[in-house]
């Protein structure tokens, strides 16, 4: 049997400094660059359990694209701070189920839509 765990993504860029700077103010990820790769910053989450790079040779992702969610603690505090670093609301918070919780989505300064997922509190 053949098991994998998504490790590395890449995400579209129309201006890498503009995407380092939105995804580090928004939610934390870290940023770093290689002398090697002086056109490809990479990121990782917060937690550094993913991580992946901004590709300027890459098509902004859309409506046939992969829908990548972001898991956050509180939606309304990920839109906040997904206007304040320059990103747009693209669909407000909205229930899945009150198992899964909510979800919403948003479009980051290079075009990419991501959704914004919120677990239901544990009881």
């Amino acid at each position: 049997m053949v098991t994998g765990v998504v490790r590395w993504i890449d995400l579209p860029s129309t201006d890498l400094e503009k995407s380092c700077a939105f995804y580090e103010e928004a939610f934390g990820w870290k940023i770093t660059r290689s002398e090697s790769w002086p056109d490809y910053p990479m990121w990782s989450d917060s937690e550094d359990r993913v991580g992946g790079g901004f590709d300027k040779g890459l098509k902004p992702m859309g409506e046939a694209g992969i829908f990548l969610f972001i898991l956050v603690e509180s939606i309304e505090d990920a839109l906040k701070s997904v206007v304040a670093a320059g990103g747009k609301v693209a669909q407000d918070k909205k229930l899945i189920s009150e198992s899964v919780g909510w979800w919403a989505s948003f479009l980051d300064p290079s075009g990419n839509l991501l959704g914004l997922w919120e677990r239901p509190p544990r009881s």
